[in-house]
């Protein structure tokens, strides 16, 4: 076998493998899904309301009542910019101003709220 210039001798260079426990310790990792830690059983709820807001439409996020501020509020910053809007998020809701159900379930679905739906009135 014919060493490469650059190889040094005690080098070991995998070229290929079917080896099942070398296979699993290449790839592992790279097919989680990020942040999947986040779902504690949270039922979260994405309404769209009209009421008390002087005939404007906000979205309002309900079923996060049990996290702490500092994540409500992290949270609600992240989707205030993706949807380039206001809002607020405190008490254990998010209110972003405007349409934005479709937006905000995508990207709870995302970061890891499994039970993440449109709600009713």
């Amino acid at each position: 076998m014919k060493k490469n210039k650059n190889q040094k001798s005690g080098d070991n260079v995998l070229v290929y493998t079917t080896h099942p426990e070398t296979m699993g310790s290449l790839f592992s990792g790279l097919f989680e899904e990020e942040k999947s830690t986040k779902d504690l059983g949270l039922r979260v709820r994405v309404i769209l309301e009209k009421k008390h807001r002087g005939g404007k439409t906000a979205t309002v996020i309900k079923g996060l009542e049990s996290l702490p501020d500092q994540d409500l509020g992290e949270i609600g910053k992240a989707l205030k910019q993706l949807c380039g809007v206001g809002g607020s998020a405190k008490e254990g809701e998010i209110i972003l101003q405007g349409d934005q159900v479709v937006k905000a379930v995508d990207y709870l679905v995302k970061i890891g709220y499994k039970d993440t739906k449109k709600g009713g009135g």
